[in-house]
C-alpha cells in the first residue's frame, strides 16, 4: 500500500473528520442519511481495500460532488448540475481541511497548480 493510502485511511477513521463530514453532508442534504454516506466512505477507504483510488460521491439533491483524491477532500459543484444552494462551499471545504492536522494534510495531498 502506498503512503497516500495509509494517510487517507487514517483521515477517514479520525473521529473529528467523521463528525465534520456528517455535519457538512447534513447541511448539504438534510433529508438524506449522512451516516450511510460516512459508512460507505469508511468501507471503501479501508486498509483491507488495498487497491482503492480517488473517488467521488454525487449528492444529487444539492448538485454537489464530494471528491477524495490526490488533491484533497472537498466539495465541488457537480459538472452539468444546477448549483442553487446559498451554502458557501469554501466554508465547508475549510471545515474538512481544518479537521485534519496540517502535517497530515500536507504529506497526503498534492496542491493544485493553477
Amino acid at each position: 500500500m502506498k503512503c497516500w493510502h495509509y494517510n487517507l485511511v487514517s483521515i477517514v477513521k479520525d473521529k473529528e473528520f467523521q463528525q465534520v463530514i456528517l455535519d457538512t453532508l447534513t447541511e448539504l442534504e438534510p433529508d438524506n442519511d449522512s451516516v450511510t454516506v460516512l459508512s460507505m466512505l469508511k468501507n471503501y477507504f479501508n486498509i483491507r481495500n488495498t487497491d482503492f483510488g480517488s473517488n467521488w460521491l454525487d449528492l444529487p439533491t444539492c448538485g454537489i460532488t464530494l471528491h477524495l483524491d490526490s488533491h484533497g477532500i472537498y466539495y465541488k459543484p457537480t459538472e452539468g448540475a444546477i448549483y442553487t444552494l446559498d451554502i458557501c462551499l469554501d466554508r465547508l471545504n475549510n471545515m474538512i481541511k481544518d479537521s485534519v492536522s496540517l502535517s497530515t494534510w500536507t504529506i497526503t495531498f498534492v496542491p493544485r497548480r493553477h
